[in-house]
């Protein structure tokens, strides 16, 4: 009788079924004689010894219709990929190093526009529970919107809703000029506020505490540079500032607050005048309110009561000025709306930029540059894939040799992408680098203060990371999932690779030069749009006037004062204002008077009789201010307000700010800027008054017309100064200057645009460049064989270059749709823009034809000359 035990039958028929052929003899033997020595001991543990084993070689080399899998640990076959990619990359040094320049430029660019982009969306993000601040604003419904809001409205609301938690008001930034000892030091970046400010915008403090600091009248909070600059090496508390011969007490030190804010204060003083809390007129908007609403508070909610906040404090106060109407009611009835609009402080820096009181963004910019860092690496990595095509021919050959050698597919993918991910890792590191070069440029066209520490943060680093994945990955996908599934015969044979690749290729130089034509026509426009608001005509004759600050300080001198520069032959005209052009001016409310009452809200500004002649306004109709008493029931206004108050014949018209005052029109001035150089004129409104320096009504700032050597001129005027006002600092600026930055973010915004477009056409032509080269190489016998048959060298540059051409035209017209539309959209935003016109588009697109086929020529028409022997002697 046969005592011999048998495996499972299950485990034999599961072996056969998945395992080649040529294994299973092998291991099925082998797991026999396992049985068998195991199952003297226990048939039981045996039998499932042996299904284990059996399922144990379910791998991947012994399984049916599988290629061979060689066993190899991870960190050897790494050697492998990487010897491999270093001795491609030697042996086709002029495509490694077309790779390494065009990825590391368009990484280095990318990267400033990232960092640039991160910190524009930092604003106040380090604000303490800041996405509870909101910013109130008047609401005047729909899009109409005011930034002061009454000096009352912060206490009676948080008093009136317990959603609120905490409220502040602020006013500023301005300069002011302490007094240190005998020292007069300027210092800018001031601000008022409440006692409240440090409740809803919490800091760090060096000195001091947070319920100390503004509780008092006449107390000063610096921030700790500031205290530096003042107390250098010591603790300020309790020590005194002087300002306009007031004393102020430092109650506290706090840290500097980060460029990213909104609120850029360098010191604080306490509110003055702060029974305007409590008994201020509600219809006068004079500060900034802040308030930080309690968690989980519905802002709708909150904002739909305001409406009914509006009717029982403002309306009564209101109602004083609008005689015409009966009641509250029937005003609203009438079309007219007032609320508030509470305005997330995280949202105010690019969203709203007009509420910052520091520098504006743009989200539009944002999404813009956002745009032009993905196309500029988007074309980086165009170029590697076109490269890595068209040398497909090359290393198809290599594959296939590969293939016959025993590797498989899987293999020769890894190899693929090892080494994209080698040349993109080289290609960050050098881009890393060149950022870091270059970030003092980048700062100088940006007008900020970006560090290198900015550029290695951990959210830099992780951006890094995947720039790192994504373009090595995506560069190295094609080639790696193509090329290795090439059969290996139709790989050493060499042709069967050029019909797919160069689809794509043709496709991919399309997109390249779309985006270009897109980029350099968006620069064109930019540029445009910038001249021509800065060849505007200004209205006013800005280029000899220079503004004298602080025109208080001479108050009742200042007849003296401007007689004594009379006597100058240099010295043409002198007038105050209570504010000057470019500068920023307040709006006031105004009425016409009549039956079809119009309300106005005119940029206001108290004048003398001088002005004109300072400025040289045109004066249309009428007559500027004579200087007789009776002048200070007059007013001057500008063409613009004549056409919103609907008047024919303005002379004589009347406005008024409630019955007890009543002006007259007795003068028409040609429109003039006065605020962003990116809007039509306001309307405007002057009223005469010859005592603005002693009543500071807004500011008080003296005008001076000089002709002459300017800089002898200041000279003398400062000297003038230091006569009447011994002792104090003379500061002033000329007007120009000023109109000057009413542009400077626009400038900013082309530089950018136009030095990162410029980039991202180098790197289209590098990449064009070299794919020519590589193409030319490929039809070297072509050329050859044309020559010899009679071409001359300019037909076949023609032929050539023809089709590159084909594809360079497809792009831009691809592109110019989309600038048209994308362009109009951008320049929607400028009431004083240009018109998109054929040779707007059209002039940019020629420049990028040119550019490429100076490029492609250049390479085609040297190897067009060579001697057509030397390449046929290679078959």
């Amino acid at each position: 009788m046969n005592s011999r035990h048998e495996p499972p039958n299950f485990a034999i028929k599961l072996l056969r079924w998945f395992c080649k052929p040529y294994y299973v003899e092998f291991i099925e033997g082998d797991l026999r004689e396992i049985f068998d020595r195991q199952s003297l001991d226990s048939i039981r543990k045996a039998r499932w010894s042996f299904l284990w084993n059996t399922v144990r070689f379910f791998r991947l080399r012994y399984v049916k219709n599988i290629e061979d899998v060689q066993p190899k640990s991870s960190i050897g076959m790494l050697k492998n990929y990487f010897k491999v990619a270093i001795r491609n990359m030697q042996k086709q040094l002029a495509y490694t190093l077309s790779n390494l320049l065009g990825l590391s430029v368009g990484i280095a660019a990318s990267l400033l526009i990232i960092v640039h982009i991160s910190f524009q969306l930092e604003f106040d993000r380090f604000v303490p529970d800041g996405d509870r601040v909101y910013r109130m604003v008047n609401w005047y419904g729909e899009d109409l919107y005011g930034a002061y809001t009454p000096a009352r409205l912060v206490k009676q609301m948080k008093l009136d809703y317990p959603e609120i938690e905490s409220g502040s008001r602020i006013s500023g930034p301005f300069t002011v000029i302490f007094k240190k000892g005998d020292s007069y030091i300027p210092q800018s970046r001031g601000m008022v506020a409440d006692s409240t400010f440090f409740e809803v915008f919490p800091t760090s403090f060096v000195h001091g505490r947070p319920e100390n600091a503004l509780n008092a009248p006449n107390t000063l909070v610096l921030t700790a540079g500031v205290a530096e600059k003042f107390f250098p090496d010591e603790n300020p508390i309790g020590q005194f500032l002087d300002y306009d011969g007031t004393p102020y007490k430092i109650t506290a030190v706090v840290a500097d607050p980060p460029k990213s804010t909104t609120i850029p204060y360098e010191f604080l003083m306490n509110i003055p005048y702060e029974y305007w809390a409590t008994e201020g007129y509600w219809s006068g908007n004079n500060f900034f309110s802040y308030v930080k609403l309690k968690p989980n508070t519905n802002v709708t909610a909150l904002e739909n009561k305001f409406p009914d906040f509006v009717q029982r404090y403002i309306a009564p106060d209101l109602m004083k000025y609008l005689a015409d109407y009966g009641s509250w009611e029937e005003y609203l009835d009438a079309g007219n709306f007032r609320s508030f609009k509470l305005i997330p402080l995280f949202d105010i820096h690019l969203h709203y930029g007009r509420y910052s009181l520091g520098r504006e963004g743009s989200y539009e910019n944002v999404v813009i540059f956002s745009m032009v860092a993905f196309f500029v690496l988007l074309i980086a990595c165009i170029n590697y894939i076109n490269m890595s095509t068209a040398r497909s021919s090359i290393r198809a050959k290599e594959v296939g040799m590969r293939k016959v050698m025993g590797s498989v597919r899987s293999t020769v993918i890894k190899q693929f992408l090892f080494e994209s991910l080698i040349i993109t890792v080289l290609s960050v590191a050098l881009g890393l680098a060149l950022a870091i070069i270059v970030l003092p440029f980048f700062n100088a066209i940006t007008g900020m203060e970006y560090t290198w520490s900015m550029i290695l943060t951990p959210y830099i680093l992780l951006w890094i990371v995947l720039i790192i994945l994504i373009v090595g990955l995506v560069a190295g996908s094609y080639p790696a999932f193509y090329l290795s599934s090439v059969p290996p015969i139709a790989a050493l044979r060499g042709a069967s690779v050029k019909g797919g690749s160069s689809l794509l290729r043709m496709g991919l130089v399309i997109l390249q030069f779309a985006i270009s034509a897109f980029l350099i026509t968006g620069t064109f426009i930019v540029f445009r749009q910038v001249q021509h608001m800065s060849n505007r005509t200004l209205g006013v004759n800005a280029e000899q006037v220079f503004v004298i600050k602080n025109g208080d300080k001479l108050a009742k001198q200042y007849d003296a004062f401007r007689n004594s520069l009379l006597q100058q032959s240099d010295i043409e005209a002198i007038a105050t204002s209570s504010h000057y052009p470019s500068g920023g001016v307040p709006d006031w409310g105004y009425r016409t008077r009549g039956d079809n009452r119009t309300e106005l809200a005119p940029d206001h500004l108290f004048v003398d009789e001088n002005l004109s002649k300072v400025l040289g306004l045109t004066v249309s109709d009428g007559a500027f201010f004579q200087g007789m008493a009776t002048d200070t029931a007059h007013v001057v206004v500008n063409e613009t307000l004549v056409r919103e108050a609907g008047w024919e014949d303005p002379i004589g018209q009347t406005l008024d700010r409630g019955e007890e005052e009543i002006y007259r029109v007795i003068g028409v001035v040609e429109d003039f800027i006065m605020r962003s150089g990116r809007r039509d004129p306001r309307a405007l409104l002057f009223r005469y008054n010859p005592t603005i320096l002693e009543e500071q009504m807004g500011g008080a700032y003296v005008m001076v017309r000089v002709s002459g050597d300017y800089a002898q001129q200041i000279d003398r005027i400062e000297k003038q100064w230091d006569q009447f006002v011994a002792g104090y600092p003379f500061d002033g600026f000329f007007l120009d200057q000023s109109f000057n930055r009413l542009y400077n973010s626009e400038r900013r915004f082309g530089r950018l645009f136009t030095s990162f477009s410029g980039m991202a056409i180098i790197i289209a032509c590098i990449g064009l460049f070299a794919l020519a080269a590589f193409t030319l190489e490929r039809r070297l016998k072509e050329i050859a064989i044309r020559k010899v048959l009679g071409a001359s060298v300019t037909k076949v540059v023609r032929i050539i270059l023809w089709d590159f051409l084909k594809l360079i035209l497809l792009g831009t017209l691809v592109a110019i749709p989309l600038v048209y539309y994308l362009g109009n959209d951008w320049l929607n935003d400028y009431e004083y823009r240009i018109t998109l016109g054929p040779v707007i588009l059209i002039l940019p697109s020629l420049l990028i034809l040119l550019a490429a086929l100076f490029t492609v020529g250049l390479k085609t028409w040297r190897t067009a000359e060579s001697n057509p022997v030397n390449a046929l002697k290679q078959e």
